[in-house]
């Protein structure tokens, strides 16, 4: 009998796994999505939405009104935060913004001209006069990423418009104004609140409909200003002749200060829905026609909207049928190298009162592209996607985020969080509550943070395919999503060491634990890959996979020549299969991409050649300082080994010992 040598750890560590998916991941039942519940009770109080905004980490801020026509602000930090109590103005007509940092700015029309207030770190200041325009309509007001803050006004004592401006970290500037006489062009004077926007660069854009005087009587344009922009763009300029008549104006910019015009236009008794551009160098198009109306189609709403470099434009309309009932629908286009798409109905309610059937509807963009649309419909706040992932269309598939059995009357607006991998988004909404006793019949608020996005879940444990005495083996996985995981899936698929791999499994299903345990067969792989379901339903994708390979033991070898048996505490299954023969073999049937053997060397131990068919993998001196070493025989990127794996002692009386044999599959 060979004796044994002093103690030492042994572990059969292969070269980092490379991550791969897995060959087949629909195994048992699929995790479903939940239908979104009820809009939790309370609600944010009595009142109508005003006006929704918000940044890409998620921050909110609420303009609301109650029946008393009383402006209150709410503010929230983050998806997960909760709503601050609310900030009470005034009566009047505001606007707000709230810039990447968090703060937000509100601009409100006071006896005495404009007022403003800021919110910094949750303290409001004291606020102050910016302009002395007096106005009855709330004033347009932005902010771009850097927190560049417009604000534009139309004020009601001289029919002039003023605009002003705070940099970052600066106070307000003077206002400048735009009169009723200006040269060069037909006198006029505002006729409508102005419509703002400010570029990334801080570049501000006014546009704003007037009409004429004497030969212009009854007719109006529209206008545009740079106040704030580059020496060589013109001070003002006339986007349309002088026509019958502007109708409603939206605007927006890209990211690459792309200023959008949207406007309604009538001419000879026929209406249009037109738009133009202007870039960043001054450069304007030319008008086009988007939609064109018939005597019997009224435009409810319109909106230019901007997705980085994406424009869109929405518009609302009412047709009446002769005969039949009246029709609304909900429009939407984008820009494209061609000019703007046709208009692809959004949604339709017809009836005998459809434009209170369908809703306000909120366009908000995504931050991986495309938009998010949401709309209310028979007092249910319903939602699609569209041109997500460059589609030139949207399916017919609507989702209902939230119904009630109150009455939907009022829409603020649909806030996506911007992250280029989320899709989360935030509305708020208000419902005449019809419930009898439950509520009295006022109008209340609701919100609902819509959790869009799958969890990202992963396994943690192993991280390498590696050998080791203790068994059973350890897993653990993991997960992240802002609304917390309710659940895993953990996927498992397994392959003897001369065997393919078998289709995958759920090995756990729907639990809340993080680890468990495989028992482990010796001489088997085995590849863990998981997947979440977070508390809105989301089912996140399959993870990629981490494996590890329980080892083959000397025993499961099969001998030819003389080997003797020796126990050694140390070694992998307590023992070693120790030969002195020259031409003695152990053999094992192999289909590996990673092998690996493990040895007890010894100042006079032998050598061993090692091969698998008629591949040789290397021969080994096992001469050498005292222990257990392993050997690295294939690793991963090399041809994989397929055949019968056989060790050959090539001396005679020298000792050779073999502790066990690392045959992964991934």
């Amino acid at each position: 009998m060979v004796g044994t040598t002093r103690t030492a750890a042994v572990a059969l560590l292969f070269t980092s796994l490379a991550l791969t998916g897995l060959s087949v991941v629909e195994a048992g039942a699929e995790p479903v999505r939940p239908t979104a519940p009820r809009a939790a009770r309370p609600t944010l109080g009595q009142g109508v939405p005003v006006q929704l905004v918000g940044n890409s980490r998620g921050d909110l801020a609420l303009l609301a009104r109650d029946d008393d026509f009383v402006l209150t602000v709410r503010t929230r930090r983050g998806p997960n935060g909760d709503w601050s109590t609310p900030h009470v103005l005034a009566r009047g007509a505001a606007s707000l913004v709230m810039d990447e940092a968090g703060v937000v700015t509100v601009v409100r029309n006071v006896p005495d001209g404009l007022w403003a207030e800021t919110m910094r770190d949750g303290v409001w200041d004291a606020g102050g006069l910016i302009a002395p325009a007096t106005s009855i309509s709330a004033p347009s007001l932005e902010v771009n990423e850097d927190g560049v803050v417009v604000v534009a006004v139309r004020s009601a004592a001289d029919v002039s418009v003023q605009v002003v401006r705070r940099l970052p970290g600066q106070d307000w500037g003077e206002p400048r104004t735009y009169t009723r006489t200006m040269p060069g062009v037909p006198t006029g004077g505002a006729t409508r609140a102005p419509k703002v926007t400010v570029d990334p660069g801080g570049a501000v854009t006014i546009t704003w409909p007037v009409s004429g005087t004497g030969t212009y009587t009854s007719r109006e344009w529209l206008r545009m200003a740079t106040p704030f922009g580059t020496s060589s763009e013109p001070e003002v300029v006339d986007l349309t002749d002088p026509l019958d008549g502007v109708g409603a104006v939206d605007t927006a910019v890209t990211e690459t200060g792309e200023v959008v015009v949207l406007w309604e236009q009538e001419h000879d008794g026929v209406s249009t829905v037109r738009s133009l551009s202007r870039d960043a160098t001054g450069l304007l198009t030319a008008p086009r026609v988007v939609a064109t109306e018939s005597a019997a189609l009224d435009v409810i709403a319109l909106g230019a909207h901007a997705n980085h470099e994406e424009p869109a434009i929405t518009w609302t309309e009412e047709q009446e049928v002769d005969g039949g009932p009246s029709v609304v629908r909900s429009l939407a286009s984008r820009r494209t190298e061609d000019g703007w798409s046709d208009g692809q109905v959004v949604a339709r309610a017809e009836g005998s009162d459809p434009a209170s059937t369908l809703g306000a509807s909120v366009l908000s963009p995504r931050g991986a592209g495309g938009y998010l649309a949401v709309w209310l419909e028979r007092g249910a706040v319903q939602s699609r996607e569209l041109w997500v992932g460059g589609a030139t269309t949207w399916g017919p598939t609507r989702e209902t985020l939230r119904s009630d059995s109150t009455w939907s009357t009022s829409l603020a607006g649909w806030r996506v969080y911007q992250a280029p991998d989320r899709v989360d988004g935030d509305v708020v909404w208000s419902m005449e509550n019809i419930e009898g006793d439950l509520y009295p019949t006022f109008d209340y608020l609701y919100h609902a943070r819509l959790d869009r996005t799958p969890p990202v879940a992963t396994i943690t444990s192993p991280t390498t395919v590696r050998m080791a005495r203790q068994r059973p083996m350890a897993v653990a996985w993991g997960g992240t999503d802002a609304s917390g995981i309710a659940s895993y899936d953990v996927l498992l698929r397994s392959a003897t060491a001369d065997g393919a791999f078998g289709p995958a499994r759920n090995w756990q299903t729907r639990t809340t634990s993080t680890r468990a345990t495989v028992a482990g067969t010796r001489g088997t792989t085995y590849c863990f890959a998981v997947r979440a379901t977070d508390g809105s339903g989301n089912v996140g994708p399959v993870s990629a996979e981490r494996c590890d390979a329980v080892p083959l033991d000397d025993r499961d070898l099969r001998r030819r020549g003389r080997w003797e048996s020796t126990r050694d505490r140390a070694a992998y299954g307590n023992g070693l299969s120790a030969s002195t023969r020259r031409g003695a073999t152990l053999s094992v049937p192999v289909l590996a991409r990673r092998l690996a053997l493990t040895v007890r060397r010894c100042r006079t131990c032998g050598k061993i050649a090692v091969t698998v068919g008629d591949r040789r993998l290397g021969t080994i001196d096992l001469a050498g300082r005292a222990g257990l070493v392993t050997h690295v025989l294939l690793a991963a990127g090399q041809s994989e080994a397929r055949g019968t794996l056989e060790i050959r002692v090539l001396t005679r009386g020298r000792l050779v010992q073999v502790d066990a044999v690392g045959a992964s599959r991934a």
